[in-house]
């Protein structure tokens, strides 16, 4: 499928922001309230063994062979700037 696409977008949000929004979630949840079980224990054990880190690198090894047609988004700013340059070509 990489191989085909005219563009990939990598989401690559640094640790620091997944931990405020984890943080966030849960305190408007309450601890016991709704949300993905799996997903904040897999966050939590992501964090406490460094998950985090060999994941970006596993991604940025994939997407390194694709490297004309990767777009890494990090930020708000990156976002906005991608989305005006679709406007732009549209």
């Amino acid at each position: 499928a990489l191989e085909k696409a005219d563009l990939i977008i990598w989401l690559d949000v640094s640790v620091i922001i997944k931990l405020y929004r984890f943080i966030k979630r849960i305190a408007h949840e309450g601890i016991n309230g709704p949300g993905n079980l799996y997903g904040r224990g897999k966050l939590v054990v992501g964090l406490k063994y460094k998950e985090w880190d060999r994941s970006r690198a596993r991604y940025r090894d994939l997407l390194s062979l694709f490297k004309n047609k990767v777009t890494t988004v990090k930020s708000k700013e990156d976002l906005k700037s991608l989305l005006n340059r679709f406007l732009r070509m549209s």
